[in-house]
């Protein structure tokens, strides 16, 4: 193929050989950087095993916070559910989900480039990103987390948030924005409120430039399209006779360890939509940033914007990976920026040539943090999981020694695992949890409550305590507190090398079991 034929082709499937580009893209880095790859075969983390299990059973007809329970929301299930559909035993599936939100979040962070650079600048600011994102510890390494899910509904609000600044804005492009704000909200409300700035931000834009009346209209589309996320997902639960289950389990959940009071919950909602305050200012003070860019145009921003940008990318590396990833998401209209105009510096001959060093020193010294962070990641065991070849062949073998000794004793077992994440044994046994909230015990002290409440009503024939996770020093008392209960130990040959102790309901004791709803 000639040449200009092949630019031609290239130029007129732009859009496809993106997708598919940063998809095969995705494919690669996440074979090295997700537990959930093939080249690991087994996840030890509880989230990822944890989100698979409901998601399976949503498609087995099981429903989300009425049968079995998780603090996130509906659509992450999903997601994680059409991933246990290709691969119903390991997690290729969930891996191959992964990689397509790993790459629409880069397809839209290279469209947001495309407004600015050429189409090799924004491939290489793209490729620049997508490591800035992988060397958070907690984006896209243990599997399929919730943040990632919401990552491409944050890059594409910063591309609708640019493109809808413009006068010519089409219903269709209104509705995707508000699409973007019902997805976050039904996936994990805390994180919409990136998704209400950026609105916020069109809204303002759009009645300072339009007038008061364009600007409700906007808002009306945005609502439309929001609704077309929100209602489906509502339908769901109503069908199935679980909105109450729904509202509990997604939404007060979030704030019921906080206080009883119904008129505090409520103000603990509107913060919990609003949570963190600091998250909320970063985020307002990127969007201010591209404004005040636009206004005063872009070539005369660069040399207040690009210092600033680089700071805010040290930040977001730094504390992503130290504090919270919510800090990254918060950070990315700063670090979009910046990456944006290092590379048009870079690239632009026309300017002087201290400039374009400059700018390349900063790309530079931006690469030495990112390698350093990737070696940190690598190298530092005491804050992420231990993820080697042996480490997980033994903790599969572990689980399946486990699975086996309580499958031999009970054909249909309900399980709880007390004081301890779900670390895939739901999976390998084959079983749905019939404790809704089991979860709850690692995330504030009413769990805990719930928890010993369900073991004494013994509403599970088996109690699974994970010896690497509870101290050495509460054993004895959480030992009386089953056996105490009606519980005694399980001795098996394949359990002694086994870092459980598995106890089962002894035949005497008053069973008060409640089974959840089967399809």
């Amino acid at each position: 193929m000639a040449p200009d034929s092949l630019r031609k082709f290239i130029h007129n499937r732009e859009r496809p050989l993106s997708v598919l580009f940063f998809f095969v893209y995705g494919l690669a880095v996440l074979y090295y950087f997700n537990t959930s790859s093939p080249k690991l075969d087994f996840n030890p983390c509880p989230s990822p095993n944890m989100y698979l299990t409901i998601g399976q059973a949503m498609f087995d007809g099981f429903v989300p916070y009425r049968d079995l329970f998780d603090g996130k929301g509906m659509p992450i299930f999903l997601f994680n559910g059409i991933g246990g559909l290709i691969d119903s035993d390991g997690y290729i599936g969930q891996w191959l989900v992964a990689c397509a939100f790993f790459a629409w979040t880069l397809y839209y962070i290279n469209r947001t480039a495309r407004l600015f650079l050429n189409r090799t600048h924004a491939l290489a600011g793209t490729l620049l990103m997508s490591f800035f994102i992988l060397f958070q510890r907690r984006m896209y390494l243990t599997g399929a987390m919730g943040d990632e899910f919401t990552m491409p509904m944050i890059a594409m609000g910063i591309y609708y948030f640019l493109i809808l600044g413009k006068d010519t804005c089409s219903f269709k492009k209104l509705c995707i924005f508000g699409c973007l704000g019902g997805l976050l909200l039904a996936c994990k409300f805390t994180l919409a409120s990136f998704w209400f700035v950026l609105a916020f931000a069109v809204l303002a834009e759009a009645w300072r430039h339009l007038g008061f009346r364009a600007a409700c209209k906007r808002a009306g589309m945005i609502a439309i399209g929001a609704a077309f996320i929100l209602i489906p997902c509502i339908a769901y639960f109503a069908w199935h006779g679980a909105l109450d289950a729904y509202v509990e389990g997604y939404i007060v959940f979030h704030t019921y360890h906080v206080t009883e009071s119904t008129s505090n919950r409520i103000f603990y909602l509107v913060r919990g939509v609003m949570d963190y305050p600091d998250y909320i200012l970063l985020i307002l003070a990127g969007m201010a940033y591209w404004i005040a860019a636009a206004s005063r145009g872009y070539s005369r921003f660069r040399r207040i914007g690009l210092p600033v940008s680089f700071i805010a990318m040290y930040l977001a590396v730094f504390a992503g990976s130290m504090f919270s990833a919510y800090y990254l998401l918060s950070l990315i209209p700063f670090a979009t920026f910046g990456v944006i105009y290092l590379l048009h510096d870079m690239g632009d001959r026309t300017l002087p040539f201290l400039r374009r060093a400059a700018a390349t020193g900063c790309c530079i010294a931006f690469l030495f943090l990112l390698s350093r962070e990737a070696s940190s990641l690598i190298t530092d065991r005491g804050k992420t999981p231990d993820f080697s070849l042996e480490t997980l062949k033994r903790q599969k073998q572990e689980l399946a020694d486990l699975a086996q000794a309580i499958s031999q004793e009970s054909a249909h077992p309900t399980v709880l695992c007390f004081g301890c994440f779900d670390n895939g044994i739901y999976r390998r046994l084959g079983i749905i949890p019939n404790v809704p909230r089991y979860q709850l015990v690692n995330f504030d002290p009413q769990g805990k409550t719930l928890q010993r409440q369900y073991v004494r009503e013994h509403r599970c024939e088996f109690i699974l305590v994970n010896l690497s996770d509870v101290k050495q020093e509460e054993m004895p008392s959480i030992d009386a507190f089953l056996r105490e209960c009606g519980y005694r130990p399980l001795f098996a040959d394949n359990l002694r090398s086994v870092p459980w102790l598995v106890y089962r309901r002894t035949p005497g004791s008053s069973a008060n079991t409640i089974d959840i709803q089967t399809p």
